[in-house]
């Protein structure tokens, strides 16, 4: 508090309470806006005063900012205001230089102007609240700001100017008002953050305002999904993790940059699993003579993005697709994703191309990595692929990924670790779907697909191209001699032992991974021979947020997929006996693996297991909560 009488600029806490004057006048702030009062009686730690629009309120006497000298004075409250308006427009043709030389405090500023009556120092202290444009104000000390911090301000001000608007217009929209695109844009990507880092507040309190009954994390789902956001068939692990959902407008509006020119056309083919809508990988085989020419193409992702542009940035943001049971949650906008960048049948799409020459044993004697363009004879998918995989153009590439897979010593995997099982949403309902992880087709693309980025992870290192690799730890442990593998990434490559190579990335999948995305960039960017958009410092930089991210995303995905197990039991095996093994116990509850599945449950049951394997009743389900309640056969 400072005392106008200027005996003293601060006062203890006991003094405060108990020395403020009858009849004079006082400052304080009411919801961040700076009022005038009169003192008319004052009680322990507590003052009557008459306010400027001639109401009365009871205030503590810690709100009160500066207390005047002067009692009794010969003007009412009305009166007072009016001449301390006046006068601090006077203040507009003072030179406050010497404010630039160092900070000074209220009492030295007063001393500086010689200024004497109660009027001049309120209408002083207004003044210099008023203008934080070029007055800063510190720890109660005031100096004239740098050219920067006035730079600075202006931003901060625009910025506070856009929110207001922002907000005004979310609150129209509650009465029944369109967004505009921008703001839209704006909402879309403020709303996951107010569930993941409690950002936006003023955004918070309006919704809050809009939804008195619910709790903050009721009310955030419920606009959510009201404004479009998070579509209401968004299951309520991924509806409540904070994380991007829907696209605004802006995003689905923003076009792709046209086609440019590069090498002449070719003709590829694509294998995918059957649900696959964003293709983005081909492939192709054919005699050059007396060598086989094999193409392994991805979409170039990269050169119909405008690096400025919003779709970049949404999926800086977002890092990585999400595959649910009954949703998609891509890295693009659907019209982009399963139309514009993807290699469709009968399509024209820009790639990235690496060509391979094969001798008749079926070893690489020339490699080339270029910018192409191709159309797609066809879409098969994995069974189609295993059924002709006798038959060319399969055949020889089969040979081909097998003497790869023989080279970099592939260990085959154990027959009961051979299929995965996950829950899908048909027509019919949930189901389960099996993966034969060992199919010919499948070993087949991904054979050709760790060639493709080792290949270019060696190209990135002998061209010197800042690059994101994919590197793998050992770690052994003390107690049970396992060796456990860690992927983490890098812009320094190192030998991946997984798959033989002195260098590894990920390149094939730009349209569902951002880590992808940035090193195609970089490597077209090499290829067209202009300067590398990332620097190694940004890349290196930016790493632990897409770790950071790509971590949350895989928890997220795994609790989604256990909704959908305890989902898919009790649509279908509520009250029937199921094969399980017996894992352990914690927390009070029995976990089971189901057969064949493998998946893995939590219950509750009156009775403790007596065997590893055995059968199980699941008569209660509860996906929310994450268990079931289980009898014991």
């Amino acid at each position: 508090m400072f005392d106008s009488s200027l005996g003293r600029q601060k006062i203890s806490e006991k003094e405060r309470l108990v020395d403020i004057p009858l009849y004079t006048f006082v400052a304080y702030f009411n919801k961040g806006i700076l009022r005038f009062g009169f003192v008319t009686a004052t009680k322990d730690s507590y003052s009557e005063i008459l306010t400027e629009d001639g109401t009365t309120t009871i205030l503590s006497n810690t709100r009160f900012i500066l207390t005047g000298k002067e009692t009794l004075p010969n003007k009412n409250i009305v009166t007072f205001v009016s001449e301390v308006n006046e006068q601090a427009e006077q203040f507009e043709k003072t030179d406050f230089s010497f404010l630039a030389d160092r900070e000074y405090t209220l009492v030295e500023i007063v001393e500086e102007l010689k200024l004497q009556s109660d009027v001049e120092i309120f209408a002083l202290y207004k003044f210099l609240r008023a203008h934080p444009e070029h007055i800063k104000c510190k720890k109660h000390k005031y100096r004239l700001k740098t050219t920067e911090e006035i730079a600075l301000f202006q931003i901060q001000q625009k910025e506070q100017e856009e929110e207001e608007l922002f907000l005004q217009e979310v609150n129209a929209w509650f009465k029944g008002s369109e967004l505009s695109i921008k703001n839209q844009h704006q909402l879309f990507c403020a709303l996951p953050e107010l569930q993941s880092d409690k950002k936006n507040k003023k955004l918070l309190e309006l919704i809050l305002a809009n939804y008195p009954h619910h709790t903050p994390e009721q009310a955030i789902l419920q606009f959510r999904k009201a404004c479009g956001e998070t579509p209401y068939y968004i299951d309520p692990i991924i509806s409540n993790a904070g994380i991007p959902i829907g696209f605004s407008t802006l995003l689905n509006n923003e076009k792709l940059l046209p086609i440019q020119n590069s090498d002449p056309e070719e003709t590829a083919f694509c294998i995918d699993d059957e649900s696959t809508k964003d293709f983005d990988d081909a492939l192709s085989i054919a005699k050059d003579g007396s060598f086989w020419k094999v193409g392994i193409y991805v979409s170039s992702v990269s050169e119909r993005l405008n690096f400025q542009g919003a779709l970049f940035a949404e999926a800086k943001k977002r890092v990585s697709s999400l595959y649910t049971a009954n949703a998609i949650i891509p890295l693009f906008p659907q019209q982009h994703s399963e139309k514009e960048l993807c290699l469709l049948k009968n399509e024209l799409r820009p790639v990235i191309a690496l060509t391979l020459w094969l001798d008749s044993n079926f070893n690489i004697q020339r490699t080339e990595i270029a910018r192409k363009k191709i159309t797609i004879s066809a879409n098969y998918s994995y069974p189609e692929v295993d059924k002709h995989i006798a038959q060319e153009p399969f055949a020889t590439l089969f040979k081909f990924s097998k003497t790869l897979a023989e080279k970099r010593e592939a260990n085959s995997v154990p027959e009961e670790q051979r299929y995965y099982y996950y829950i899908v949403s048909t027509k019919k309902g949930l189901a389960v779907k099996c993966i034969d992880t060992q199919s010919p087709a499948r070993k087949m693309v991904e054979e050709l697909m760790i060639v493709y980025n080792s290949s270019l992870a060696a190209y990135s290192v002998q061209e010197n191209i800042p690059i994101i690799y994919r590197n793998i730890n050992h770690i052994e442990t003390l107690n049970t001699n396992l060796v456990i593998s860690q992927a983490y990434l890098s812009t320094s490559p190192q030998f991946h032992p997984g798959i033989g190579v002195k260098a590894y990335m990920h390149t094939t999948s730009p349209i569902r991974r951002y880590v992808d995305l940035i090193n195609q960039t970089q490597i077209l960017a090499n290829l067209k021979g202009k300067t590398k958009p990332f620097s190694n410092e940004e890349l290196e930089n930016d790493i632990p947020r897409i770790e950071k991210t790509l971590l949350y995303l895989k928890e997220t995905a795994h609790k989604s997929e256990h909704y959908w197990v305890l989902e898919f039991l009790k649509q279908n095996y509520l009250n029937t006996p199921l094969d399980a093994y017996f894992r352990d116990g914690r927390n009070g509850f029995l976990r089971f693996e189901l057969i064949p599945w493998g998946f893995v449950i939590s219950a509750k049951c009156e009775s403790y297991p007596l065997t590893d394997k055995l059968k199980i009743i699941i008569y209660k389900v509860d996906s929310d909560q994450g268990f079931v309640w289980a009898d014991l056969l």
